[in-house]
């Protein structure tokens, strides 16, 4: 009897050592990411994620198929506890990248695989590399929207429904974003929240900001995102030659992306190169949201539009087209209008509203941005969770 007792006692003794050991195990994460490293929606939203997440839990790996667009970015991933794996093909190649990813994933033994793209196909890629070498875990994640108005094809659908199989964790920003990645809207929506400690309008930090950049007395219009077609600076270039004949405006452009030499060439164009401030993609983007009056944001498609609810945390009148989802309007200060509505209308409704409100004196709008759900808090440990569940 006393033999059989000890057999127990060792017996629960190892298998408790063995639920701890299990316990405190590391998850294995892998995300991926379209493109470059930069400072980008994704890439800044997951540094952001990141950064709110008990980290000790977690080993992080994570895959872009493009190059370091921005040190900086780069620099927030290791300090995020991040291991980088560059593809470094200079543009999508998806066999290339379908051998980068067989060969990460074979290797790594990953517990989770979280893929962050607005991509149908680089998702499908991914969640089906995933499922041959048994992740448990396939989380397909939309950030993007469809691009047009033309139906999809059977090319598309087919990714649509192979995401939805493949996928057992599908996550979106918004409904548009899942019904672009997975045909449907029955995911769960994680917001993609923001550092309401960061943007929060700061008088002083506008008045250093205005000054340095020589904006006193001028009416300061502006926007937010990677300096390509599908965000659609042109149009604002076309508000400002139009404004020009109100007052004295700047436009401040703040990204980075390899369509800036056609809009340096389309502000030549239109004469208003000397009203165009072009800045860099960078982690201060509050500080030039609060040198702004009005935040312009005439995207062709958004999955959500993260730029414009950070706008709205700064209290800046935010003017969207309605590409973007109107999930975005976080504040009364959110408006929408068309593109075909034409630059000529859309100059005049913000140079009108702007006349009658008071630009300099703003609100702390915290309470408001987390009412909608979007505090990087919240959804960080939303996250965390899921990670965390090893059901």
């Amino acid at each position: 009897m006393l033999r059989i007792h000890w057999l127990s006692f060792i017996t629960e003794r190892i298998t408790n050592l063995m639920r701890i050991k299990e316990k405190n195990k590391k998850i294995k994460i892998l995300l991926v990411i379209y493109g470059d490293v930069h400072f980008g929606g994704v890439s800044v939203l997951i540094n952001n994620l990141l950064a709110k997440m008990d980290r000790s839990r977690l080993d992080i790996t994570l895959y872009a198929f493009g190059n370091v667009a921005d040190e900086g970015c780069y620099r927030f991933y290791e300090e995020n506890g991040v291991k980088i794996v560059l593809g470094e093909h200079d543009r999508y190649r998806r066999k290339l990248i379908a051998w980068d990813l067989l060969r990460i994933i074979a290797k790594g033994k990953f517990d989770v695989i979280h893929c962050n793209t607005g991509g149908l196909e680089l998702t499908f890629i991914s969640m089906a590399i995933a499922r041959v070498f048994g992740v448990k875990k396939r989380i397909a994640h939309s950030h993007g929207s469809k691009r047009s108005s033309v139906p999809y094809g059977r090319r598309e659908q087919f990714y649509q429904r192979a995401n939805d199989r493949l996928a057992n964790i599908q996550l979106s920003c918004s409904v548009e974003a899942a019904q672009h990645l997975f045909g449907h809207s029955d995911v769960r929506l994680l917001y993609n929240g923001i550092d309401l400690n960061k943007f929060t309008f700061s008088s002083d930090l506008r008045k250093k900001a205005r000054s340095s950049m020589e904006l006193d007395g001028k009416f300061v219009i502006g926007t937010v995102g990677r300096l390509d077609y599908i965000k659609n600076q042109k149009f604002i270039f076309d508000i400002v030659k139009i404004l020009k004949e109100k007052s004295e405006v700047r436009a401040l452009i703040v990204g980075s992306g390899s369509f800036k030499d056609e809009l340096v060439k389309y502000s030549e164009e239109l004469e208003i190169e000397e009203s165009i401030i072009f800045i860099d993609a960078n982690d201060r983007i509050e500080y030039y949201l609060c040198a702004m009056d009005a935040f312009v944001f005439p995207s062709l498609s958004e999955g959500l539009g993260i730029s414009a609810i950070e706008a709205q945390a700064m209290d800046l009148p935010v003017w969207s087209s309605t590409n973007v989802p109107r999930k975005a309007a976080v504040t009364e200060k959110a408006f929408f209008m068309d593109l075909e509505d034409g630059a000529g209308k859309w100059a005049d409704d913000i140079f009108e509203y702007c006349q009658c409100h008071d630009l300099e004196n703003r609100y702390d709008r915290s309470i408001d941005i987390r009412k909608k759900g979007y505090d990087i808090c919240d959804s960080a440990k939303v996250l965390h969770d899921i990670y965390l569940d090893r059901k």
